[in-house]
């Protein structure tokens, strides 16, 4: 190979010479011949007749011996390795910022699902307290309703004017200004019914009385 052939492949620095040969990056002329004539016996076409690549491996390990026992293309061919791997560097160091991020930005969308689910949850929570507010409330409405009808009914009996209670049921009015829902609903609406009772309750003793006389 010609001297411009061996500086074309220095700079390329495609090989690692130094891994090719089994020496280390400072290794001495002496020990790189040692090596080289190691490897060219185990790596010889004649003693692989059945490896399609021996002869390029070999043709390899005579440009490394070439190149490394050359001072200058030896320099030129360990600033261009030195440069391959201060750029495999970045590479791998871009690589670890990339999956960082990617960690980073799965992280926060695991926890904006997360906010989200727990939203969700706490939405579902109070629209059951909403709702189970609602029907203690109706069942509330519902037992003082009851309970004002009982009283109703024990007031008519109690005064012996069971015949005055289609009048009485017929004839009270609950407020129009008043709606079902409202927390004064059923007090007003027994209190209406018990002066109306009352009231009854009075003409019929004065009716006695008059009678009496």
């Amino acid at each position: 190979m010609s001297s411009d052939a061996h500086r074309q492949l220095a700079a390329g620095a495609e090989h690692d010479f130094y891994a090719l040969l089994g020496v280390p990056s400072d290794a001495d002329e002496k020990t790189i011949k040692r090596e080289y004539r190691k490897s060219s016996l185990k790596y010889h076409p004649d003693q692989n007749p059945d490896d399609p690549d021996a002869a390029t491996k070999f043709q390899l390990l005579s440009d490394a011996r070439d190149i490394l026992l050359d001072s200058t293309l030896r320099a030129v061919y360990d600033n261009a390795r030195r440069a391959q791997e201060q750029k495999q560097r970045q590479h791998e160091l871009l690589d670890s910022r990339r999956r960082q991020m990617k960690e980073d930005l799965e992280s926060r969308e695991k926890g904006f699902k997360r906010k989200q689910e727990e939203e969700l949850i706490t939405k579902a929570k109070i629209r059951r307290m909403r709702e189970e507010g609602e029907r203690r409330r109706k069942e509330l409405n519902a037992r003082r309703m009851k309970e004002a009808t009982e009283a109703e009914t024990q007031i008519l009996q109690q005064a012996g004017a069971a015949h005055a209670v289609k009048e009485t049921v017929s004839t009270s009015r609950v407020p129009s200004t008043l709606k079902p829902t409202d927390p004064d609903y059923m007090r007003n609406y027994m209190r209406r019914t018990l002066d109306r009772l009352r009231a009854t309750q009075r003409k019929r003793d004065l009716e006695a009385q008059r009678i009496t006389k």
